[in-house]
């Protein structure tokens, strides 16, 4: 028995999901997404919308391989990796399946693929180690904590969040240290 859809009752259950598009000519994976729904059956019944995530040459190296296999008579294989996931939880296995399988039709990388991507013990050591932070005198320091709000925004963008300080501490300030786990993971000068 062939599934082209999910039954509508599903959809709930499901929430998010991580995909796998197998070539059953090989047993090799050639896409690896994230979707809701059907999602999945949509590149196989043709029904791709372009998304901003995927661009023509993206969609048409996957479009390739699924003619060819149904040239050959076959179907490509579904293979849900994981489901029931938020979407955020869906970037991140889809990120990491990605970056498990070479040779994909994906044209980019899972999303935060470049900072939290493959890496050597080595280079995450020299990423995440920290040296000790010396300050020429007659700098005046506000350190702000963005423990909670860094995972949501960049460095950049929570040290600029509002915060509760005193107005007049802060303007005395001529840099602002982003701290992190009580590491100092950015360096700022105030212009207001």
């Amino acid at each position: 028995m062939q599934v082209l859809e999910f039954p509508r009752e599903m959809h709930e259950s499901l929430k998010y999901y991580v995909y796998r598009l197998i070539d059953p000519r090989n047993g090799l994976t050639f896409y690896v997404g994230k979707g809701r729904e059907n999602r999945v059956f949509d590149h196989v019944m043709d029904r791709v919308n372009f998304s901003k995530d995927e661009d023509e040459d993206d969609v048409s190296a996957k479009m390739r391989v699924i003619r060819d296999i149904k040239a050959g008579g076959l179907e490509p294989l579904y293979v849900i990796h994981r489901h029931g996931l938020s979407e955020r939880e869906a970037y991140l296995v889809e990120a990491a399946v990605i970056d498990a399988h070479a040779g994909l039709t994906n044209i980019m990388g899972g999303h935060g693929s470049d900072e939290f991507g493959p890496a050597s013990v080595e280079q995450l050591v020299e990423r995440y180690s920290a040296a000790e932070m010396i300050l020429p005198a007659g700098y005046r320091l506000m350190a702000i904590s963005i423990n909670k709000s860094h995972t949501d925004l960049t460095i950049e963008d929570a040290v600029a969040c509002a915060w509760k300080v005193s107005l007049s501490r802060a303007q005395r300030a001529t840099h602002v240290l982003a701290m992190i786990g009580g590491v100092c993971r950015g360096v700022f000068i105030p212009e207001q």
